[in-house]
């Protein structure tokens, strides 16, 4: 009645798990080391092709997947632009907990058995532009765009210029108003306009032609740069021989080109940086397209990050998608809004899930052992067997078979029970419900047995301690009894 007593608390005893749950979610096993992620009406779905049954299925906060073939995986993303929604990824490796549960409890067994990433249109110049050779000074015919030199020509108009000064004053003022011309560009529309247009592309076919625009256009501008500082030395250059008859006038006619090639100077400074954006935001859109999926049906996919990990570790992996626009005022692409967040977890795919276990399992064990008998003065040595049926305080190794049932897996399992001065090895097996965390389980238990070394039974000896002394502890390869278990919500 004891030893079914006893059996009766056992099984219902609740063992509590300190490893990796069981019945936590299977991970997604991807055959072919690819993931293919979508984002579509404001949801994020994805799907592995080389699976038979690769359909779409919307992604969870935090998912994990495990590789079939080595440490590394692919991720593809059906084409997004990348100006208008930034991908971020944060990855953190560290050791996979199947290898430090597996790690901790041999360790703990050897302890115990053995000791311890359109074009735009040219300005227009002021070629033949020039006013008719009925006057007498030659100006652009709608003026110039720095209101300086209207100023300053509208004086000359009605100043006493000798003959020989007006053929001096017409070379230089054709090199101004080309000059002022070309100063007068509106580049930050141009480039507002370039990247509206970036921005606003929604197919990954489109990209190819509109990055060849963009690259032309920033050629265009190195020549244009080119020649805005060739017709600024060459204005410089004129000015220094420059020289008319009215002095007064000449030194005020200094003054304002001089002021007009200051302020030209530093417009194509500004153009320059603001050009300057250009060229990394050209490369974000053409490096998008770059690294295509391979197979028919994921073409429009593109590979977004390769991730690898050495053996006995896993990767998490945290995804941001975010949301950015055009600030025409800055011109720069500014974050608008958060569009989600998820973590994925990469590991190397196992036909076994471990984990570790704590309980108390019922056992029944018959163990030899070694004493004496009193014959008066002296101490005979006696050998005697003890059956024992009683409960065993153990920590199990879990090895749950792959089966992809949520209902019934097989289980098997070795144990140690450390509390003992015999420790006990149990090698056992059974099944798991993983919807119910329920499992249940038993095998045979392993011990060491007590040996004589010089002494034999029937031997007399005059005190115990002789007795002690001889007694060595051999493990015994024989199983010397039978444990049972059940296991609930580890």
């Amino acid at each position: 009645m004891k030893s079914i007593a006893i059996l009766s608390f056992c099984l219902l005893f609740l063992s509590l798990a300190i490893g990796q749950n069981p019945s936590s979610p299977a991970a997604e096993k991807l055959k072919g080391n690819s993931v293919y992620f979508v984002y579509e009406n404001q949801k994020l779905e994805y799907f592995a092709p080389h699976d038979k049954s690769a359909d779409k299925g919307e992604a969870a906060d935090s998912m994990v997947f495990s590789m079939k073939n080595g440490n590394h995986a692919n991720i593809y993303m059906k084409w997004l632009n990348p100006l208008k929604y930034r991908l971020m990824w944060k990855d953190t490796s560290y050791v996979d907990e199947r290898d430090k549960i597996i790690n901790e409890f041999v360790l703990q067994l050897v302890a115990q058995f053995a000791g311890q990433i359109p074009g735009f249109k040219k300005s227009a110049g002021a070629e033949n532009g020039m006013a008719s050779e009925g006057r007498i000074i030659w100006v652009p015919q709608n003026g110039f765009y720095d209101t300086e030199l209207n100023l300053l020509y509208l004086q000359l108009q009605y100043s006493d210029l000798s003959h020989d000064d007006i053929p001096k004053l017409r070379e230089i003022t054709n090199l101004v108003s080309e000059l002022d011309s070309m100063a007068a560009r509106n580049i930050p529309l141009e480039l507002d306009y370039m990247f509206m247009d970036m921005l606003s592309i929604g197919n990954y076919m489109e990209v190819p032609k509109r990055v060849g625009e963009y690259e032309k256009n920033l050629a265009d501008y190195a020549e244009y740069f080119k020649a805005a500082a060739e017709r600024v030395d060459a204005v410089t250059s004129a000015m220094k021989s420059f020289d008319i008859k009215d002095k007064l006038l000449l030194n005020y006619f200094r003054a304002v080109i001089s002021s007009f090639i200051q302020k030209t100077n530093s417009t194509i400074d500004s153009q320059t940086l603001l050009v300057g954006k250009l060229q990394p935001v050209v490369d974000i859109l053409k490096n998008s397209v770059k690294d295509e999926a391979p197979d028919t049906p994921t073409k429009g996919y593109f590979r977004v990050k390769h991730i690898g990990f050495d053996e006995g570790e896993k990767l998490r992996s945290n995804l941001s998608l975010t949301e950015f626009e055009y600030k025409v005022k800055t011109k720069e692409f500014v974050k608008k809004k958060e569009l989600l967040s998820k973590t994925m977890v990469f590991q190397k795919h196992d036909f076994f899930n471990v984990f570790v276990s704590a309980g108390l399992f019922y056992s029944s064990t018959t163990l030899r052992g070694y004493g004496v008998s009193n014959n008066g003065t002296n101490f005979t040595v006696t050998e005697s067997y003890i059956t024992k049926s009683n409960p065993v305080v153990a920590t199990f190794l879990n090895f749950q078979f792959g089966t992809g049932s949520r209902y019934l897996a097989p289980l098997a399992q070795i144990g140690i029970d450390p509390t003992k001065k015999r420790p006990y090895l149990l090698l056992g097996a059974g099944f798991l419900i993983p919807t119910a965390r329920f499992a249940f389980t038993g095998g045979p238990v392993w011990t060491w047995n007590q040996t004589l070394d010089k002494l034999k039974v029937g031997q007399t000896i005059s005190t115990t301690t002789e007795l002690e002394d001889d007694i060595n502890y051999e493990f015994d390869m024989k199983p010397k009894g039978w444990y049972l278990g059940v296991q609930y919500k580890f």
